[in-house]
């Protein structure tokens, strides 16, 4: 022994278990499988749609983009969804073709519906969904933003219909009357 160094004893560490090194192993997996499932499960951020420069939701192909409208040609294939988007604007949609889909509205009850071919909705904007298509066919519409109201201003559908010419609407706001083509 040198002089001011003390040594101590060692005491041995108990040998390891081969069973403990498996059980730590599955129950770091089982941590990790969890978290994963945990993140996944979470309902992903809906996405916009597509407009200018900016893509958008994949099922929703931008056709004509202008300071009034825009208008997407909607298809989702048989037994697929749209993934989560928002929808920032009041729009009127088309029905092309007979569709059987549910209509997953963020924080509300699902809607299903049946849509007949040529059958034509109005739909308040702000909200976010997912369009699911439980049909052997694919599900397609003509989804047309209508950019040019003013936000949570008043408006109502006067009425609908056909002439020789074109088909036309005629919507009613608080203040006048105003009429569009489509």
């Amino acid at each position: 022994m040198k002089f001011g160094v003390r040594r101590e004893k060692r005491i041995p560490r108990p040998a390891r278990n081969d069973t403990s090194v498996i059980t730590r192993g599955i129950a770091f997996c089982a941590v990790a499988l969890i978290a994963a499932f945990s993140l996944e499960a979470q309902a992903p951020e809906p996405m916009p749609l597509a407009h200018g420069n900016v893509p958008g939701e994949p099922h929703h192909h931008l056709k004509i983009e202008n300071e009034d409208v825009r208008v997407y040609y909607v298809e989702v294939p048989p037994h697929q969804d749209t993934q989560p988007h928002q929808h920032d604007h009041d729009y009127i949609y088309v029905s092309l073709g007979p569709s059987d889909v549910v209509n997953a509205v963020r924080d509300k009850p699902e809607v299903h519906l049946v849509l007949k071919d040529g059958e034509t909705h109005f739909t308040r904007g702000g909200f976010a969904h997912v369009a699911r298509n439980l049909a052997d066919t694919p599900f397609r519409n003509i989804t047309i933003e209508l950019l040019w109201l003013e936000a949570g201003k008043k408006w109502t559908i006067v009425t609908a219909g056909e002439s020789n010419v074109n088909r036309f609407l005629i919507l009613r706001f608080k203040e006048s009357e105003a009429a569009k083509n489509y």
